[in-house]
């Protein structure tokens, strides 16, 4: 199968020249430009292609039955056919709509955007991207946008979402200004969507705490939105981070918001609804989480009010856990761990080097890159893996074996 070509010249774009593999990274961001967010059918295709023989086939105009014989050599024809059903009539849909989008020079404009703007490209091969993202499976992006800190994508591992209604009452600040300080001190980092309401509240005392917070927009990072809230996301790009599955320019839409939700949910360990209607976007966002098999959870609210009914009505029916404060989600976390405990085997050369670095002391983070031989960014982004698998666990400002 014939792989993407580049020239020298996009080889070495400002954008493109950290990564390992440059057309892989080309061809994610070209993904990103072609398909909507979570297009099933492009992700099978660069799953089982491969992002750059896929967006080959597609510039050459591949006819059906090449695309047919692509999908046969991989041994995952039958698999295709089995997930898709009338495996032809979705291919020509999708072409159909990936086509008009094929533009050389929307990904020559991106990139040179991107570069303006330091926007950070994450793709799977990134030392940052979040392996949780791959749980979305043929939903799971090809590409993450990132504006601010890539490091804060690493720390999503320990995160909860905290989601709600965007004109909530004062015990709904409160609520979400207390759980935010609990699980500053139990070091979770906090993800959102940027919106008004509690959202922009979980962000805000993340800020004010010092723990890490990620921001989800449903548009490209270039547009922060809402622009009302474009303080506080700036704000978030300093010490956090803003990102996106979508490419620089794309407009925020309802779709979009419904599936940037997602996201929020597939970062998390688990999604925590305070104050929301019975049809909102946090319930769907916990509706996503509940699909991925993360926890949710919700704060109890007044029957009389409206803001509280989607909560509530959650509660209701067992599908979140009531929440009381900021140890019942720390506890979901732990508990969670304890059922799972992780196997020595299942760790990577770089994982088992930093656990025998860590011995049986509490050791800080210098220690541990001297004796494994590792960087500081190394260090830190295997040990938030290691403390994801119940293996390690922060004591002050060390590290312990759990």
């Amino acid at each position: 199968m014939q792989r993407l070509k580049l020239s020298a010249q996009m080889l070495n774009h400002s954008a493109l020249k950290n990564s390992g593999d440059p057309i892989e990274l080309f061809s994610s961001v070209a993904w990103s430009i072609l398909t909507e967010p979570g297009d099933e059918f492009g992700g099978l295709l660069r799953q089982a292609l491969g992002g750059p023989e896929a967006l080959a086939l597609l510039v050459n105009g591949a006819s059906r039955d090449a695309w047919h014989a692509a999908l046969k050599d991989t041994g995952q024809f039958e698999q295709a056919e089995h997930r898709f059903v009338d495996f032809a009539a979705t291919l020509d849909e999708s072409l159909a709509r990936w086509l008009p989008r094929l533009s050389m020079a929307s990904v020559i404009k991106s990139l040179d955007e991107a570069a303006r703007l330091d926007v950070q490209l994450v793709d799977h091969q990134h030392e940052h991207w979040p392996e949780q993202l791959g749980d979305l499976q043929l939903a799971t992006p090809c590409l993450l946008w990132v504006r601010g800190q890539t490091s804060a994508l690493a720390q999503s591992q320990k995160s909860w979402a905290i989601v709600g209604c965007r004109t909530p009452t004062s015990y709904g600040f409160d609520v979400t200004t207390s759980l935010v300080q609990g699980l500053a001190e139990q070091d979770f980092a906090v993800v959102s969507g940027g919106a008004f309401g509690i959202d922009a509240i979980a962000h805000s005392c993340a800020l004010l705490v010092g723990v890490p917070t990620i921001a989800v927009m449903a548009g490209g990072v270039d547009r922060l939105y809402p622009r009302a809230n474009e303080s506080l996301l700036r704000k978030i790009v300093d010490s956090g981070a803003v990102i996106s599955e979508v490419a620089l320019g794309t407009a925020p839409t309802k779709w979009r918001f419904l599936q940037r939700n997602r996201i929020i949910a597939a970062l998390s360990v688990g999604t925590l609804v305070v104050e929301a209607g019975i049809r909102s976007g946090a319930v769907n966002t916990a509706n996503h989480a509940a699909a991925l098999n993360r926890h949710v959870a919700a704060v109890p609210g007044s029957i009389l009010s409206a803001k509280s009914q989607g909560t509530n009505k959650l509660i209701a029916e067992s599908k979140a856990l009531l929440i009381q404060s900021s140890k019942d989600l720390a506890d979901l976390y732990f508990d969670s761990i304890a059922e799972f405990p992780f196997s020595e085997a299942s760790l990577s050369p770089l994982e088992t080097r930093t656990l025998d670095a860590l011995g049986f002391s509490n050791r800080s983070v210098q220690e541990i890159c001297s004796d494994a031989g590792i960087t500081n960014n190394e260090a830190t982004v295997t040990l938030q893996k290691l403390i994801s698998k119940g293996a390690v666990f922060q004591r002050g400002g060390g590290f312990a074996r759990a």
